[in-house]
């Protein structure tokens, strides 16, 4: 490009210098630099467009890679807590379920079949729906190994130990809780 300004800047005054009718002005001088110029500009933008571009193919090869790698970590997670036989359900601080394992899934279809009821450690009580385990961790509570009975009596009844714990992120805020449900 910039050979290409150079020699038409130097047809331009040559022609203008051979032109027996044309005087010299400083238009002779200043068109050609102005060319020179403007593809010299026209030259580093291209170059700078060029090394931009090359920077966001880089950022985007990592940001594919870091995402690809996030999601094999997520399967592996996810197969490893599926392979357990504890029931594991992960609460936002919304207190949306946001992952729930194949074993909190059979306990949960216990929990329907059976009434969707709770009763106390002691096999009698019946556990009001705010004190049932998941509420409570909405809440925000931290309880361990708490005894329950899961149906009533008559049914596929199942004794369990829920455990709940608040979790945080990265940034040390307040990201849900996780429930631990274990059939006894």
């Amino acid at each position: 490009a910039l050979p290409t300004a150079l020699a038409t800047g130097a047809t331009y005054v040559a022609a203008n210098l051979l032109d027996p009718l044309q005087k010299p002005t400083l238009t002779l001088i200043f068109f050609p630099l102005l060319l020179v110029g403007l593809t010299f500009f026209s030259h580093l933008m291209s170059r700078r467009t060029d090394a931009q571009r090359d920077l966001m193919e880089q950022q985007s090869l990592a940001l594919r890679r870091t995402t690809e790698r996030a999601r094999q970590q997520q399967e592996l997670v996810t197969g490893i807590l599926d392979a357990v036989d504890f029931g594991v359900v992960r609460l936002s601080s919304e207190g949306k379920v946001e992952f729930s394992n194949e074993a909190y899934s059979r306990m949960w279809r216990v929990y329907e079949r059976t009434g969707g009821v709770f009763y106390a450690a002691d096999g009698h009580t019946l556990v009001p729906q705010a004190d049932r385990p998941t509420a409570r961790a909405r809440r925000g509570e931290n309880y361990e190994s708490e005894l329950m009975w899961l149906g009533g009596a008559g049914t596929d009844r199942r004794a369990i130990k829920v455990s709940a714990r608040r979790i945080r992120d990265a940034r040390g805020e307040e990201a849900g809780s996780i429930v631990v449900v274990e059939d006894v």
